[in-house]
């Protein structure tokens, strides 16, 4: 049995990203416009009867959950920094026996960030989803809401739900990597899992061999995914509005 190896990591070894550090990141992050909602007093539009109570509503909860969904927007902002940061400073690979409490570190904040990144990113997802519900008036109830199929086939403008199809296909590796951190065996952690296999009518065990996703392709993916992001934006800033 192969011996096991300790790392004893100091709290020192876990900063936060520096100024420079955070401009460097900041230079290449791309633009995640809003969509702006004013909030109005729907009072006196009650009171002079010159909007109903549904549209009072609508006018409130679309600046709830506009803000909301910048709110989500800010944290995958903030999660991508740090995961992004540890990355530049080097990740060791979780299969080396060999590392440093720097690398070590790295690659442990690197990971925690980049599961931190995908949660975020696919709940703003399912915020705009919720968002879209009350902005169409599709009366979806809450719980039921979510970005994919049903939703797309109930908004009656055609450039939206194009430019919706589209960051869904341009996240699905996204979407797969959040699912697999959520409800699967972790994408970054080496999977040493057995099997049970069946080969010319004979049962065996297969063992597995330790594959992991690399921190190079979270890191690509995860810059694919922001530039996504800010494009669907941007497109349905000017498409989705008051």
């Amino acid at each position: 049995m192969a011996k096991s190896t300790t790392i004893v990591i100091n709290s020192d070894a876990y900063t936060y990203p520096s100024r420079e550090e955070r401009a460097a990141i900041y230079k290449d992050y791309p633009e995640i416009p809003s969509l702006k909602f004013t909030q109005c007093e729907v009072l006196p539009g009650i009171l002079s009867k010159s909007i109903t109570l549904q549209e009072a509503n609508k006018i409130r909860n679309l600046y709830f959950w506009s803000q909301f969904l910048s709110n989500r927007h800010r944290l995958v902002h903030e999660s991508f920094v740090i995961a992004i940061t540890n990355y530049n400073r080097g990740v060791s690979d979780p299969s080396e026996r060999t590392q440093s409490e720097s690398q070590f570190a790295n690659r442990w904040k690197f990971d925690y960030y980049a599961e931190t990144f995908y949660y975020f990113l696919i709940s703003s997802q399912d915020q705009l989803a919720q968002l879209l519900n009350t902005y169409f008036d599709l009366n979806i109830p809450e719980d039921h809401v979510s970005f994919g199929r049903r939703l797309f086939s109930l908004i009656d403008d055609g450039k939206v739900v194009e430019v919706l199809k589209d960051f869904q296909q341009k996240i699905f590796v996204a979407s797969r990597y959040r699912n697999k951190f959520a409800h699967r065996f972790s994408p970054t952690t080496p999977d040493f899992r057995s099997t049970i296999l069946e080969i010319n009518g004979k049962t065996g065990l297969g063992l597995g061999g330790g594959h992991s996703t690399s921190a190079d392709e979270i890191a690509k993916n995860m810059k694919l995914s922001v530039k996504a992001l800010s494009e669907l934006m941007g497109t349905l800033s000017n498409l989705v509005k008051e």
